[in-house]
């Protein structure tokens, strides 16, 4: 039950707002980390910002994106890995959309846990019951 399926497949389309570029095509990400991932996630964002309390908090952000995407995807289309995990492209909205995407395989991973346990403990609690009833027999 625990991690019965740690995927979540999307199709991505969006357009670049700069380049106006159309980016497209299907990504596989782990929708949760576990603890060393979570680590490596963490490392990598204090190297890309240079250890900098100082740097913009859009930057901070970028570079927390670009780590957990490094991260988080399993499998994505050809021009997102030609550019370097989003890195090299002039379209940050493609950076930042990807991202939110493979976020929300994260969210449907918890719900779905949550359903499996609350079926879990309805079929525990009706078994429990059917025993009372065949020992009162």
């Amino acid at each position: 039950m625990f991690l019965s399926n740690n995927e979540h497949k999307f199709y991505f389309k969006d357009k670049g707002e700069r380049t106006g570029q159309s980016f497209e095509g299907d990504f596989v990400a782990k929708c949760i980390l576990n603890q060393i991932e979570q680590i490596e996630v963490a490392l990598r964002v204090d190297r890309y910002n240079g250890g900098s309390k100082t740097i913009s908090p859009g930057h901070a952000l970028m570079n927390r994106a670009i780590a957990e995407l490094e991260i988080r995807l399993v499998k994505a289309p050809t021009w997102w890995t030609d550019s370097d995990g989003g890195r090299t492209l002039y379209d940050s909205n493609i950076l930042y959309s990807v991202f939110e995407e493979a976020f929300k395989g994260e969210k449907a991973w918890a719900e779905r846990l949550k359903k499996e346990a609350e079926e879990a403990e309805g079929t525990a609690e009706k078994s429990q019951k059917a025993k009372e009833a065949k020992k009162k027999e």
